[in-house]
């Protein structure tokens, strides 16, 4: 169960890095106080961990699948 907890929580993670990717692509100047806190709000989506993340649970499905 360890395993699929893990695989569970790796899944969030990438899940939560992209909506914060889309949430900042829809962000508006306007929105905000100031440019800076605009500019501040703008972070860059590490792509390479999204893509770490579901590497690692597909190689545990895989692990996993076979023990089954």
């Amino acid at each position: 169960m360890d395993k699929f907890d893990y695989m569970i929580a790796s899944l969030e993670l990438a899940r939560e890095e992209l909506k914060r990717d889309e949430k900042s692509k829809n962000s508006n100047p306007e929105d905000f106080g100031s440019y800076n806190e605009y500019l501040n709000s703008l972070q860059c989506t590490n792509k390479t961990f999204v893509k770490e993340n579901l590497r690692n649970v597909a190689r545990i499905a895989f692990r996993l699948a076979r023990e089954i």
